[in-house]
C-alpha cells in the first residue's frame, strides 16, 4: 500500500521556478534520456523547445552541472530580430 503524504501548515515544497530551486532540482531530477541528447554535439535533435513547466531550464541546469565545458548565454544577449527572422524556428 502506498504511503499517504499529508501537507502540514507552513511546509516548504520548493519554489515556483524549478531552475531557482537547486536543492529540490538536484534531488528530484529524473533523467529521461534527453540530457544525453542535449550533451551530444553531433545529435541534430539538440533544439530544446517546450511549454512552460516542461523542464527546459531544469535540463539546462543539469547540463551545466554534469558537463565540463558549458556556458549560459542569456536570451537578452542574442540578436532577437535575427532569431525571429530565422527559417529554422518557423
Amino acid at each position: 500500500m502506498a504511503k499517504k503524504f499529508v501537507f502540514r501548515r507552513n511546509q516548504n515544497i520548493g519554489v515556483a521556478q524549478a531552475e531557482l530551486d537547486s536543492h529540490y532540482l538536484d534531488e528530484c531530477f529524473i533523467n529521461t534520456g534527453d540530457l544525453e541528447i542535449l550533451a551530444n554535439c553531433e545529435d541534430p535533435r539538440r533544439i530544446l523547445a517546450g511549454r512552460t513547466g516542461a523542464g527546459k531550464s531544469a535540463l539546462l541546469s543539469q547540463l551545466e552541472d554534469t558537463e565540463e565545458h558549458t556556458i549560459r548565454i542569456h536570451p537578452d544577449a542574442l540578436a532577437i530580430t535575427y532569431v525571429s527572422n530565422s527559417g529554422v524556428i518557423n
